[in-house]
């Protein structure tokens, strides 16, 4: 599961390449990344809270 979270933020992250030729990815870059990862998490532990019960 995690496994494939990342996969596909590294996916994300290359087809933006030209953001990160700059010498900082631009603050909107950086919050849509944050929120893609933060989602993910959020979606993981609920399935996690979801199995345990």
């Amino acid at each position: 599961m995690i496994h494939r979270i990342s996969i596909h933020l590294i996916n994300d992250h290359s087809s933006s390449r030209n953001d990160i030729e700059k010498p900082y990815p631009s603050l909107k870059t950086m919050f849509t990344m944050y929120d893609k990862i933060y989602a993910s998490v959020m979606k993981y532990s609920e399935i996690c809270i979801a199995q345990k019960k």
